[in-house]
């Protein structure tokens, strides 16, 4: 590990969406639309919450290349990181 410290931010895809029709496609631009605009670039990005699998999906190949860093919670494992672009080591998530 090196001493770089990152910003970063959790978004809880559960509430995220939570007024649109989840399972209607019809849902999804307006969706990635609004994780555009509220993660800012450059942060390390931590996803959780239960949502449907088209959600992680989508945020994960919309967000990779605009987050430093790409985490999922997952139950059973904790945090996974999905991906990871720069210098340094990311900082350690244990919470």
């Amino acid at each position: 590990m090196t001493d770089c410290t990152f910003p970063y931010m959790t978004l809880d895809l559960s509430v995220f969406c939570r007024d649109e029709p989840m399972l209607s496609p019809a849902a999804w631009p307006r969706c990635l639309d609004r994780l555009l605009r509220i993660v800012p670039p450059g942060v390390d990005l931590i996803l959780t919450g239960p949502a449907p699998l088209w959600l992680y999906l989508k945020a994960v190949h919309l967000l990779h290349s605009r987050v430093r860093a790409l985490y999922c919670e997952c139950p059973g494992s904790g945090t996974v990181r999905i991906s990871l672009h720069g210098e340094c080591d990311p900082p350690d998530l244990e919470h």
